[in-house]
């Protein structure tokens, strides 16, 4: 329903945000935030979906020895990170390019992140 909101062919996925305005995943994904080598998850306490691909990376990266936060997510927060990844069963890990006049074009952490997927059954990772 959320992805009726535009018809926009070149946009590819949309952002949800609960009440208070805080991140919450896509509107078929799920999102991790990186700021200074460090990820971030949104709480998926209130609503949302805490998909299998976002559990499985959890794993991953827990056990690879990288630490990932769940907590909440402002927008801002969201916006000025250094990197940003959208997770699905479909696509297993996709670096974000761009959010409206926000850009990206490097992602030393998303790609480290594709490789270690790739490494535990992600087929659609593979770079």
């Amino acid at each position: 329903m959320a992805c009726a909101e535009w018809d926009d062919t070149d946009i590819f996925e949309g952002l949800m945000l609960d009440a208070a305005d805080r991140l919450i995943c896509g509107t078929m994904s799920n999102v991790f935030i990186v700021s200074a080598n460090a990820l971030k998850t949104p709480a998926i306490t209130r609503c949302g979906v805490a998909g299998i691909m976002r559990q499985h990376l959890l794993a991953i990266i827990v056990d690879a020895g990288i630490d990932c936060e769940v907590a909440d997510i402002s927008v801002d927060e969201a916006l000025a990170a250094d990197e940003i990844f959208l997770t699905n069963s479909q696509f297993g890990v996709l670096p974000v390019r761009r959010c409206g006049q926000y850009a990206w074009s490097k992602y030393p952490v998303s790609r480290r992140i594709m490789e270690l997927a790739a490494q535990n059954s992600v087929p659609e990772c593979r770079i």
